[in-house]
C-alpha cells in the first residue's frame, strides 16, 4: 500500500467532514441573521399599514378642503382622534419588537462573506425597525402639531401627504433590501420568512423570495429614486413658500445639504447606488433637522437651453454643492473631467465641495479613466477603488456620512455658540 492510497481517502474525508461542518454552521448563522431580517420586515410592513392609513384620511380631508376652500371643526377633530391613535399604536409596536443582537465571529464573517452579505448591512437591519418607528411617530406628532395650531392651509396639506407617500415608498424600498440580504440562504432557512409573509399585509410579497440579489437590488431602487423624487419636492416647496419663518439660529446653522454624482450617463446602477444611499441616511439624520438632498444630471430641466444643460450643472457643482462624488467606470467623457476640474477650483478657493472620487477595478483600464486619474495625482488627490457594485455602495454611505457629521458637529458648535 503507497503512501498515495493513504493520502487521497482520507484528504477526500476530511474535505466532505469541512463541507459537511460548514453547511451546518451555514444554516446556523443564516438562521439567526434571516430572524434578525424578518424582525425588519415585519417593522416595515407595520408602518406601511399605518401609513396608508393616514393618507387615506389625509387625501379624503385634502378634497374636501379643495372643495370647501374651509375645514370644519368635525373634520379636524376627525383626524387628530385617527392620528392620536396611530401615534399610539406606532408607540406600542416599537415597544414590543424584539430588540436583536449579532455578535460577529470570524466564522460568520466567512459565511456572511460567501452570500456577499456585508456585516455593515446586518448592523443596519438590527437599527431599522426602531428607527424607522420613531420616524413615523415624528412625522405623525408633526402633523398633529399643525392641526392643533391651524396651520393647515392647501400647501402645507399638499407636503404632508407628499412626505407620508416617500416614507411609503422608503419602507418599500428597504423591503427589498432585506430581501436582496437572505435571498441565496438556504431553502430550509427562507421558511422562517414564509411563515413571516403569511402575516404581511401591506408589503408586495408577491414577488417572492427566489429571485436574484442583483433583482431585489433593482425593485428598492427603484423605490428609493421614487423617493427621492418626492423628497426633492420638499425642497422646491421649502425653496418657494413664502411664510417660513427663519430664526436667527436657523440662519446661520446648515439645514440642507446637497450632494452631486458626477460620471458617465450610462452608470445608471451607480446613480441608483447614489441616490439609495441619499434617501437611507435621509432617514437616519431627519431627527437631527438635516435635509440630505441628491443631484445629478437627471435632477435639471432636460429642455434645449441657449447655453446647454452643462452650464447648470457647472453652476451648481461651483456654488450650490457641498460634496460631489465621481464614479470612473468605462469611458469618462470630457464632461466629468471638466466637473473635475471645477470642483476642485470650487474647492481650492472656498473649501466645499468635498471630493470624493472612486473607480472600478477593470482588467483593462479605459484610456479616458486613466487621463483623470493623472488629473487627480497632478491635483495630489487620490481615488478610491472599488470592486463591484455593494463596494461601491459602502464606500459612497461611508463618506456621506462622514460629511454629514462634520456639518452636524459644526451646527452644534454654533448652537453652543449662541446659548451658552
Amino acid at each position: 500500500m503507497t503512501l498515495l492510497t493513504i493520502i487521497l481517502p482520507l484528504s477526500v474525508l476530511i474535505a466532505i467532514s469541512v463541507y459537511i461542518l460548514f453547511k451546518r454552521c451555514e444554516i446556523i448563522v443564516c438562521t439567526e441573521v434571516c430572524n434578525i431580517f424578518c424582525n425588519t420586515i415585519v417593522a416595515f410592513d407595520q408602518c406601511v399599514g399605518i401609513t396608508r392609513e393616514v393618507l387615506k384620511e389625509w387625501h379624503r380631508l385634502s378634497v374636501k378642503a379643495s372643495l370647501d376652500s374651509k375645514l370644519e371643526e368635525k373634520d379636524l377633530e376627525r383626524i387628530m382622534q385617527l392620528l392620536e391613535l396611530k401615534d399610539k399604536n406606532v408607540a406600542e409596536m416599537k415597544r414590543l419588537t424584539p430588540k436583536l443582537t449579532f455578535r460577529c465571529s470570524w466564522w460568520k464573517q466567512q459565511i456572511l462573506s460567501h452570500h456577499k452579505l456585508p456585516l455593515a448591512e446586518i448592523e443596519l437591519a438590527l437599527a431599522l425597525p426602531q428607527t424607522t418607528y420613531d420616524e413615523l411617530k415624528a412625522m405623525i406628532d408633526e402633523t398633529m402639531t399643525d392641526v392643533k395650531i391651524g396651520t393647515i392651509d392647501s400647501m402645507r396639506m399638499n407636503f404632508i401627504q407628499t412626505k407620508f407617500m416617500a416614507f411609503e415608498e422608503e419602507a418599500i424600498g428597504m423591503y427589498y433590501g432585506a430581501m436582496e440580504g437572505i435571498c441565496s440562504f438556504p431553502h430550509s432557512v427562507l421558511r422562517i420568512y414564509e411563515d413571516v409573509s403569511f402575516g404581511l399585509k401591506y408589503l408586495p410579497t408577491e414577488v417572492g423570495y427566489n429571485k436574484r440579489k442583483e433583482d431585489y437590488f433593482h425593485f428598492q431602487e427603484l423605490r428609493m429614486n421614487k423617493a427621492q423624487r418626492l423628497l426633492n419636492e420638499f425642497k422646491v416647496y421649502l425653496d418657494n413658500t413664502d411664510d417660513i419663518i427663519k430664526t436667527f439660529t436657523d440662519v446661520l446653522l446648515k439645514k440642507d445639504i446637497n450632494m452631486f454624482f458626477s460620471g458617465s450617463k450610462s452608470l445608471e446602477t451607480e446613480r441608483n447606488i447614489f441616490n439609495g444611499a441619499i434617501v437611507r441616511l435621509q432617514t437616519k439624520w431627519r431627527e437631527k433637522e438635516l435635509n440630505i438632498y441628491g443631484f445629478s444630471y437627471q435632477n435639471f430641466k432636460h429642455e434645449v437651453v441657449v447655453e446647454g444643460h452643462q452650464a447648470a450643472y457647472d453652476t451648481f457643482i461651483q456654488n450650490s454643492t457641498d460634496a460631489i462624488f465621481f464614479v470612473l467606470n468605462g469611458n469618462v467623457g470630457g464632461y466629468t473631467e471638466k466637473e473635475f476640474k471645477l470642483a476642485m477650483e470650487a474647492f481650492k478657493q472656498k473649501g466645499t465641495p468635498k471630493i470624493f472620487v472612486y473607480s472600478k477595478i477593470n482588467d483593462v483600464l479605459d484610456f479616458s479613466v486613466e487621463e483623470l486619474r493623472k488629473i487627480i495625482c497632478k491635483e495630489k488627490q487620490y481615488w478610491q477603488d472599488y470592486t463591484d457594485n455593494s463596494h461601491l455602495k459602502l464606500l459612497i454611505e461611508n463618506d456621506m456620512t462622514d460629511v454629514i457629521t462634520s456639518i452636524n458637529e459644526d451646527n452644534t458648535q454654533i448652537r453652543r455658540n449662541i446659548f451658552e
